[in-house]
């Protein structure tokens, strides 16, 4: 996703609430960026895509620490079994949460020759909240772990 490249090399430092504060703010940055770009109406559709990213923001900051580790449980199992894997559950606010996490086929990446990289396209919805849909790659190192392509 654009705004993890570009907020990747100085996140590294922040603590959690710097981090999500960054991403947050680059989310709106870009939804009113793509909304002016594609609007005849440039301001309208400025806010527009602010909104839509401001919902993907705050769509993420529901997601507690259980959340992520579920999510991270299916991520994993998805990229070792290469297959679309899903998982429902009901968060700690009381929320339904359903995620679906597809694995096409694998993919290149210069920077990790010889290693097995797959795009993991995951759909996280939570009832009541929205959807959000985000899609990275993940290569798998020589010990068997899996990790996102853009770390060296």
């Amino acid at each position: 996703m654009v705004f993890a490249i570009v907020g990747c090399a100085s996140m590294a430092n922040m603590n959690s609430f710097e981090r999500k504060a960054m991403v947050c703010a680059t989310t709106v940055a870009l939804g009113a960026g793509l909304g002016a770009a594609v609007s005849k109406k440039k301001a309208k559709g400025a806010a527009i895509g602010a909104g839509v990213g401001a919902g993907a923001c705050l769509l993420f900051a529901a997601l507690d620490p259980y959340d992520k580790e579920r999510i991270r449980s299916v991520q994993t199992r998805a990229l070792n079994e290469g297959t679309v894997q899903t998982d429902s559950w009901q968060g700690q606010d009381g929320n339904n949460r359903a995620l679906k996490v597809s694995v096409p086929e694998p993919v290149e990446v210069a920077s990790r020759q010889g290693q097995i990289c797959r795009r993991l396209s995951n759909e996280v919805q939570i009832q009541g909240r929205g959807s959000q849909h985000t899609e990275d790659i993940y290569c798998r190192s020589p010990e068997g772990d899996w990790g996102p392509a853009s770390t060296s």
